[in-house]
């Protein structure tokens, strides 16, 4: 998805902020451990984005105490010609390196 860059600059917002604020809620990180009986169990919490919705959804910054949400700037989909582009992935074709 791609925001629109009409509605970033309409919201103060630069395409880095963007991609930082997705960056930032899309890791995954350990919690703690908990020992029972001798065993000792990992906690820890999956922050990784699942669904394209989940992105819209990140908040990117606040204006006047409301969050600016990546939905309102107008997400497109983007990609789908350059996935389909190649058929078959050769060196040096289809954005992969020379070998």
């Amino acid at each position: 998805m791609e925001p629109d860059p009409a509605r970033l600059i309409g919201y103060g917002i630069s395409f880095g902020q963007a991609a930082a604020a997705v960056e930032a809620k899309n890791a995954s990180c350990g919690a703690n451990y908990i020992e029972h009986n001798g065993e000792g169990y990992v906690v820890r919490t999956s922050g990784r984005v699942e669904r394209l919705a989940e992105i819209a959804e990140i908040a990117v910054t606040t204006r006047n105490g409301v969050p600016v949400r990546l939905w309102m700037t107008e997400l497109q989909p983007r990609g789908w010609r350059a996935l389909t582009a190649c058929a078959t992935p050769l060196p040096g074709r289809c954005g992969l390196p020379p070998s």
